[in-house]
């Protein structure tokens, strides 16, 4: 009997951490895609600026965006998990331009996990940031 107690025990204590893990885990991929695509766009930026060419930036609804200028591909990711939505802006419509800035302002919704986050394009000198909704 008190094996079968300390078993039980043993078992709600492993269960706790494994769940404990698993949110800890989710929290981490969120916070990597929400880096990659800051860093992504920073990138986008320094590179309309250093060869003073547009740089586009096109997102999909299922996730994926790609970041192109006149000499090709830059960048193109596609995440699990992840979508993006119009708000203000367009989909297709994100480009940095030579000087730096966002040829149009606005937002744009994207999911996470389930998770909102709202990602802001200010207007001049190409200043964006992402936040939680």
């Amino acid at each position: 009997m008190e094996t079968m107690a300390g078993l039980a025990l043993i078992s709600v204590f492993v269960s706790i951490g494994v769940l404990t893990v698993e949110h800890t885990v989710f929290q981490l991929n969120k916070e990597r895609v929400i880096h990659e695509l800051r860093t992504d766009l920073l990138k986008a930026q320094h590179h309309a600026v250093y060869t003073g060419k547009e740089v586009n930036v096109r997102f999909s609804p299922d996730g994926a965006y790609q970041i192109r200028s006149s000499s090709g591909i830059l960048a193109e990711k596609n995440h699990q998990g992840v979508s993006f939505q119009r708000l203000t802006l367009g989909l297709h419509e994100v480009a940095f331009l030579p000087n730096g800035n966002i040829r149009k302002f606005g937002q744009l919704r994207m999911e996470i996990d389930g998770d909102g986050y709202r990602i802001v394009f200010m207007i001049g000198g190409g200043r964006f940031y992402v936040e939680a909704v």
